[in-house]
Formats: C-alpha cells, structure tokens, sequence
C-alpha cells in the first residue's frame, strides 16, 4: 500500500517502497498519515520511512539510475550507440554539449533525486523527537543522511550549484530557495557521510544486507572529497590525506575483500559479495513500465542488438570503444569481462553473439552489464541486476591515489597490484565458451605483471588501472574531469562548445526548464 506525500516541482514525489534483492526491501509501508510525529514514533513505520528513502535511489521507471549514459557515454570510454545517430538524441547532446533545458535525462535525474533528499529530509527531521529506541532511531537518522549525500553528490556532479534543501518543502516555498554554491553543498555531503560513518555498523546481518555501512559512507566521502580535490578545487592538495585515512579505514576494518575471480562480480553470484561495499538493490517484480517496478530496465538497454542473421536481445546503447579495448592487454582477463564483439568473448552465456560495428555501434557491448538469459523475465523494464555503486577495488585505487599524492609510493604499488593480482588471476567471463554457462581458464602465463613504476609513471599507472578495473562502471568521465585530461579528449567542435558550459572551471548541464520556471532559479551558462 502506498502513502501519499507532497509533490513538488524539484521532484518530490509519493514515497514509495517496494521490494529489493534484500529482504529489507520486501516490506510495505503502511497506510497512515505521515505528517504527524505518531506516525514516525512507530518503531516499524521509521523503519519504512527509511526504506523508502532507500528505494527512491533505486526507482528505474523513469531510468534515472543510468548513470552510464552520464559517465560512460560522456567520456572516451563509449559512444551512445542505440539504433541510430538520431534515436535518442538527448545522450548524444549531452556528449557534445549541446544539450538544452528540456532534455529529458537532465529532468528525470533531477526529479529523481530530488525525490530521494525531500524523503531523507523527513526521516531526519521526523524522527529527532522520535521516543523509542535511541539507538534505533539515531542508526535511521543515520541512514537518511546517507542517502542525501549520496543523492547530492550525484547532482552536484552534473549541475553545479544546486538548491540545497536540508528539510522538507512545501509549494508556498516555491520561488524562496536559490541555488547555493557547489562548495556549500559538498560540506554538506561531507558532513552528512561522516555523521552517517558514526553511527552505521560495519556490516548487516544476512535479511538486512543493502542497507549503508560505516564503510559505504567513508569511501563515498572519500570519493567526494577527491571531486572536490581535482574538479571543483573546492579542497586543498592536502585533503589527500583525508582521502588516505578514509580508504585505510576500510582496508584495516577488515570487512570486505577482493573477490578471487574479477569474472564474478558482475553476475548474480556477485551481488552483495566480500567486494560490494555499496550497492543499489533491484528486484523482478513483473510490474512493467511503473513506479511499482523494482527491477533494473538498463540490461536490456545496453545489451547487444545483434544483426539481421543473427538477432539479440538488446536495445545496443553504451558500446564500448576501440580507445577502450586498446587499453588492455590481449591477456589481461578483464578484457573479456568488460567488452565482447569483433572477436572478443564471441560467446555470452554459451550463446553466439555477432556485434554490429558501423557508423553509430563501435562494434563492441559492454559484456560487464550482461544478464544471464535464466535471470530474464517477461517483462524487459524489469531485471535483478543490482546496480554496483562502490566495490573494493575501488577504494584500493583511491587508496593508492592518495599515498602517490602523499608521497608514499609503496603503498600505492601494493594497492595497485593487489587489484592486478586477482585480475591475473582470473577466468573469461561465464559462457565464454559455445554451449557452456561456467568460468573457463584463461590459460594465460605471466600476464598482469605487478607494476614497478615511480615518480610522475606510477601516478599513469595508477590512472591506467581504475581505467581497466572499473571501466564501464560510469567512473571514467568524472575521473577525466578531475584529472584535468577531459578536454583534451574531445574535438575542436565540441570542445569549444563544452567551454561556453563551465559553471567557475566546473562543466555542468542544463538545469531542467520545469525547475528554473517554478523555482526561479539561475540557469547555468549559456544554456
């Protein structure tokens, strides 16, 4: 049963619940009021409260969650793909920079996680006078406040300044809140990752495995804090430190570990593993194109399309590129993982896939965001993929980033080759043979070599190796931008396009035209 709530124009929507991978998830909220304190001083009622919050990151009716689209295609790592140049037009302008007010994935993220804050903002604000457990109650408040950074840390990413709202709205605030500077908003997301890190525990029991951890929130800050280092310049050369002491946190907390084979951490069986430190939960629920939906629909939209001989499945978008796939080594098994076509992982899941590669498909598909056909429903808006937000490797990298920064190449070599080692040591994807749906050896001998670099190489290598661990994971375009190395990588047209969209050295999009108009707010330049 769903409960209604306000809804304004920034998004803020009924709160809605629904069923996840987690049991957590598979709870309905129930049907009071919920803007009286009784309702929040209902130990259960809190509970789904914050589920709900939990839910509104996973809300995929509208594919707010394809980050890919923003991160991925926006970079040198994918084209936009799809079944022409001219479908789907408004990926292909945000990766050119010539995206307007109206686009329709610069709204619906907006929305979306708007959404997710107005939800945070009433759990917090409810629950501070709530009377039943103090601990309980704090571990709510907790897990809000992590759930509005995260969302703030999305958008600030791709719009700069932004609203910041830390309570819920109504409509007669409409045209009162402007937008506050990029700096205001990454304190608080800072401030809101370190309160949630105090109090959530390292990890769940089992039913309740999808929920934040202390760990979830100190490398998510750490990310933040590394966006503020390199592509807001809001923070200090220095903040490296803290970027260090977050991640060594994690690595010394002992709670999470690397998988022994990279080919499993993107099936089924690699959901919520030692490596996942954070991820959005989703769920086959057959309910179709709605808000009742808890699946996943980005599968079927990045998967391969096939040819006329020999058709697939998938709607083909966010094709890998020959850039990328010149990156690795023809024996390092992450390869395989990461793409297939043009020879490379002819076979997904035992079945033959010819990959079309033509003036709008590279020829490549992310075989990392595959579905094994036994996870397929009827239903192609509606898939159990969990969406992996932050993994183990991960923080190794950003572990090894800032011991280079802080001139402490030792460390950073070990975290760098813990991450080659599991990569050296694992299989092709599963189904890379005809036939077959299990792991295949590789065969291959000293491959994967631990990196010896110093000095200015071992910060490339560094940069390298998150390009290979975590390509196609929506990570590449915000590292370009931080690194300073983004612009470089575009065309004259484009590059002179992307100049006229920067918000004080920061590239932004197009706040959505429904937002200025009822809001009044400032549009970004030159939009």
């Amino acid at each position: 049963m769903k409960s209604r709530i306000l809804k304004s124009f920034l998004g803020i929507g009924l709160l809605l619940t629904g069923s996840s991978c987690s049991n957590f998830l598979d709870q309905p909220i129930l049907g009071q009021s919920l803007d009286t304190p009784a309702y929040y001083n209902d130990v259960d009622n809190a509970n789904m409260a914050v589920i709900a919050c939990y839910d509104a990151l996973q809300y995929d009716d509208d594919m707010s969650t394809y980050q890919w689209m923003f991160a991925d295609v926006a970079s040198d790592d994918a084209w936009k793909g799809g079944g022409g140049a001219g479908e789907n037009l408004y990926i292909q302008e945000m990766k050119e920079w010539v995206a307007l007010p109206t686009n329709i994935w610069g709204k619906v993220v907006w929305q979306s996680y708007y959404m997710a804050i107005f939800r945070a903002n009433t759990v917090i604000k409810q629950l501070a006078d709530a009377t039943f457990d103090s601990d309980l109650r704090e571990q709510y408040i907790a897990e809000a406040k992590f759930v509005r950074a995260y969302s703030y840390l999305i958008l600030v990413k791709l719009f700069g300044d932004l609203p910041l709202i830390t309570e819920p709205l109504g409509t007669d605030q409409m045209g009162k809140i402007q937008r506050s500077p990029f700096a205001d908003v990454l304190e608080l997301i800072k401030k809101d990752f370190e309160d949630a890190a105090e109090v959530l525990p390292v990890s769940w029991p089992a039913e309740q495995v999808g929920r934040a951890t202390s760990g979830a929130a100190k490398g998510l800050e750490a990310r933040a804090i590394m966006y503020a280092i390199g592509m807001f310049k809001t923070e200090p050369e220095s903040s490296w430190k803290k970027v260090y002491d977050l991640t060594d946190e994690i690595v010394k907390s002992g709670a999470y570990s690397l998988l022994s084979n990279y080919a499993e951490i993107f099936e089924d069986e690699g959901e919520n593993s030692s490596e996942s430190i954070f991820e959005i939960q989703h769920k086959t629920t057959n309910t179709g194109w709605t808000t009742e939906n808890e699946g996943c629909n980005s599968p079927i939209v990045v998967a391969n399309r096939g040819t006329n001989d020999n058709p697939s499945w998938g709607w083909g978008y966010n094709c890998p590129t020959q850039d990328l796939v010149d990156q690795f080594a023809k024996d390092d098994p992450r390869l395989y993982v990461t793409v297939h076509g043009q020879g490379i992982t002819d076979y997904v899941y035992g079945i033959k896939h010819d990959v079309v590669k033509n003036d709008y498909l590279t020829g490549y598909c992310a075989r990392k965001l595959a579905t094994d056909p036994a996870l397929r429903g009827p239903n192609q808006s509606d898939y159990p993929n969990n969406l992996r937000v932050l993994r183990y490797a991960d923080v190794l990298l950003m572990k090894a980033e800032a011991a280079y920064h802080l001139n402490n190449e030792i460390t950073a070599r070990e975290c760098v080759n813990m991450v080659r080692t599991r990569a050296r040591q694992s299989t092709y994807p599963k189904g890379w043979e005809e036939g077959k749906n299990t792991y295949t050896a590789t065969g291959f001998i000293n491959n994967v070599p631990d990196i010896d670099a110093t000095g200015t190489a071992l910060l490339e290598a560094i940069k390298k190796e998150r390009r290979l661990e975590l390509a196609m994971e929506s990570l590449r375009y915000w590292d370009q931008v931080r690194w300073g190395e983004y612009r470089n990588s575009l065309s004259p047209a484009v590059q002179a396009n992307y100049d006229k969209h920067l918000l004080r050295g920061v590239p932004v999009l197009p706040i959505p035209n429904d937002e200025v108009l009822a809001w009044g707010l400032e549009q970004n330049p030159n939009y």
